[in-house]
């Protein structure tokens, strides 16, 4: 059971990386050539930390949710 939650979880990262790919790329074909800043990465989107329940992913989300409506 453990190799599979494993294999699972390092799927997960290679879906991570994927995507966070796709945005680096959409970001950095959008970003100010004139920008100092340093062109962006795959690191960059990737995320920090799974929540780890499902009541936590919706804890997360609504957090955001909120935060969006009160900008």
């Amino acid at each position: 059971m453990r190799a599979l939650e494993a294999a699972r979880a390092a799927e997960e990262r290679r879906m991570d990386a994927r995507f966070g790919l796709l945005c680096a790329v959409l970001a950095n074909c959008h970003r100010d050539p004139k920008a100092r800043r340093q062109p962006y990465t795959v690191e960059d989107f990737m995320p920090r930390e799974r929540p780890r329940t499902q009541a936590e992913l919706v804890a997360r989300i609504r957090m955001m949710c909120g935060s969006l409506r009160s900008t």
